[in-house]
């Protein structure tokens, strides 16, 4: 991701991972988590921890939240 130093940027638009995200789903079903999708899958997916590793081809947890957390440390059961 090419960001210039101190500078942040944004898309304002639906994460194209949405579909396939497992958390997606689990995020509308809970007003506690649906923060967390308003936030990224709703605006600001490329700073999204899970949209950089998909799109870098890497593994990703499926309890892990889009800020690198583990869900289940955050009471999202």
């Amino acid at each position: 991701m090419d960001r210039r130093q101190g500078e942040r940027w944004s898309v304002a638009s639906d994460c194209p991972h949405n579909a396939d995200c497992p958390l997606f789903e689990r995020f509308e079903l809970s007003s506690v988590l649906r923060i967390w999708q308003i936030y990224y899958c709703k605006k600001n997916y490329t700073d999204c921890i899970r949209y950089q590793m998909n799109c870098r081809g890497e593994a990703v947890p499926p309890t892990m939240l889009p800020n690198g957390e583990d869900m289940e440390g955050e009471g999202g059961r």
